[in-house]
């Protein structure tokens, strides 16, 4: 258990050292943004090339794009999620903001380029990501822990909460910011519905929703810029 486990932890970690290099290169030695097209491949590919490297199947995990059934049937269960989960959640954004940091909405402050955003974060952001922590990672984790709970109707064990502190700190081995121990909280949904329905779809829409809806709040509030 424990070679597995050094395995699983050297590969995320060399993912996330290699995609914190890419944005070093952009962000402080002026390298075209173009570089940053390796963030995506790296989540979609190194788990393959895992699997190539320990001689599995590759075709045991969910690591490609599910049939169109698929993204139906996740649409409406990241549609479900996001009823019962966003709307309490931005109540406490708006508190948060306005309690802690004196921030209030301003009116007509919205993103430009709305759509654009969505599919940003739907295809190059969420799709990769949850094949790379819930597609691969998390069912890495499950083979090493076993899934002996029942949460909601899904099975899952340790590897459903490593999955999703490995998610959380590994945007801080990118860019470090105080706040990315947060994401843990979503990523434990991400993955209960990697659990739930045994593939990336509706993590996948529902990783996008949270992000963009995040992004607009953000614009609305003051935090960003609109464009």
């Amino acid at each position: 258990m424990r070679r597995a486990l050094w395995a699983i932890v050297a590969v995320w970690l060399l993912t996330l050292l290699v995609i914190r290099l890419a944005v070093t290169l952009v962000q402080q030695a002026g390298a075209p943004s173009v570089l940053l097209v390796v963030v995506p491949i790296l989540f979609a590919w190194v788990p393959v090339w895992d699997c190539w490297r320990r001689g599995v199947d590759e075709g045991s995990y969910p690591l490609t794009l599910p049939p169109l059934a698929v993204w139906k049937r996740g649409l409406v269960v990241a549609g479900l999620t996001c009823l019962a989960v966003l709307p309490p959640w931005a109540v406490g954004y708006h508190y948060w903001q306005s309690l802690a940091f004196g921030l209030h909405p301003i009116p007509g402050r919205w993103p430009e380029w709305v759509l654009f955003l969505a599919l940003y974060h739907f295809a190059v952001v969420a799709i990769p990501e949850e094949i790379f922590y819930r597609g691969y990672l998390q069912a890495r984790l499950d083979e090493v822990f076993g899934t002996p709970w029942r949460v909601g109707g899904a099975a899952v064990g340790h590897g459903w909460w490593v999955a999703s502190l490995l998610f959380a700190f590994g945007h801080s081995v990118v860019v470090w910011q105080w706040w990315h121990f947060a994401i843990f909280f979503p990523g434990l949904v991400f993955g209960w519905m990697r659990a739930k329905t045994s593939d990336i779809a509706a993590g996948s829409i529902f990783h996008a929703v949270c992000n963009v809806t995040v992004s607009i709040l953000d614009v609305h509030y003051g935090l960003i810029p609109p464009n």
